[in-house]
């Protein structure tokens, strides 16, 4: 019975451990976090004429997982993207994954959109820039055609 105490205080502290960790991923607080909802603009490449800029939002969470809707998606009538973020160990830098798919009339896969993000955070962490590259593939999984820009990024507060 002696080590009674200490058995229900380890218990407790392993409970806490989790929480205190997702409650410090889910505000944001981590050091790089991209955890949050956000608007984006992304910029093709200037040599690219026939493209405008791009607006979006993206929703990124403690998890890793991203989601990002955008007005090229409604014009080709593309799925919302769906993917990931993390840091890149090699770069330091923010990277952010996403794909969206396109189907055809009778419902089978016509190509998928898959986007590659890397950004960097601002010091107060409510702004991100970096640049894009975006790669068709067939359904197949054969490569079409590759698109690359900017993109700007300000997390979205309540007043």
């Amino acid at each position: 019975m002696q080590g009674f105490p200490w058995f229900i205080c380890a218990l407790c502290g392993i409970l806490l451990l989790p929480a205190e960790a997702a409650s410090a991923a889910q505000d944001g607080t981590t050091k790089g976090s991209l955890v949050g909802g956000w608007e984006f603009t992304a910029k093709p490449d200037s040599s690219r004429s026939d493209e405008g800029e791009i607006a979006g939002l993206a929703t990124f969470t403690s998890d890793g997982t991203a989601t990002e809707t955008d007005t090229h998606e409604a014009a080709l009538h593309l799925t919302p993207g769906q993917g990931t973020w993390r840091r890149n160990p090699a770069t330091g830098r923010l990277l952010i994954r996403f794909t969206n798919l396109a189907a055809n009339a009778d419902g089978t896969l016509n190509l998928k959109r898959v986007v590659t993000v890397n950004v960097d955070l601002n010091s107060t962490r409510d702004e991100f820039s970096g640049d894009y590259a975006v790669d068709l593939v067939d359904a197949s999984g054969h490569p079409m055609k590759t698109r690359s820009g900017s993109v700007e990024g300000h997390l979205m507060t309540h007043d």
